[in-house]
């Protein structure tokens, strides 16, 4: 009796997690090390800004470090929030969020699990640029 009332409790669990958005949060803080490879004669370095906050994000079909930047399919504005989407077709590359922070070109990256169709990003519009403040990818 048991089993009979189990067996669809967990068809209906696994059909909820297929439906349910992925909120992909970005760190809020990069801590880097950067240097001066080739250091003029005469001049000293130093990092004036080690630890990076957020600044934006990208998505990418296939690996980021390929720069297939994709192109957001909407981009609008509700009040003090930006909205930018980005919808995707089937592809055997995956698509990928690259966190971008501000004073440093290194950036995180991580694929999307398969079958992701779109990513939702809002963003404080407020800001210059907009801050992202929340990413749901489905």
């Amino acid at each position: 009796m048991k089993a009979r009332f189990l067996l669809p409790m967990l068809a209906a669990l696994s059909i909820a997690g297929v439906a349910r958005a992925e909120i992909v949060p970005c760190p809020d803080k990069l801590a880097v090390e950067q240097r001066v490879t080739a250091l003029p004669q005469n001049w000293g370095s130093f990092d004036s800004e080690p630890v990076h906050g957020l600044a934006g994000v990208s998505l990418s079909e296939g690996n980021p470090s390929e720069l297939a930047t994709l192109v957001p399919t909407t981009d609008r504005r509700q009040g003090k929030v930006a909205v930018t989407t980005w919808t995707f077709i089937p592809s055997k590359e995956g698509y990928w969020l690259s966190c971008l922070y501000a004073g440093t070109s290194m950036a995180v990256t991580r694929k999307l699990p398969d079958g992701v169709k779109s990513c939702r990003v809002e963003s404080d519009a407020q800001v210059s640029p907009p801050l992202p403040t929340k990413i749901d990818c489905r």
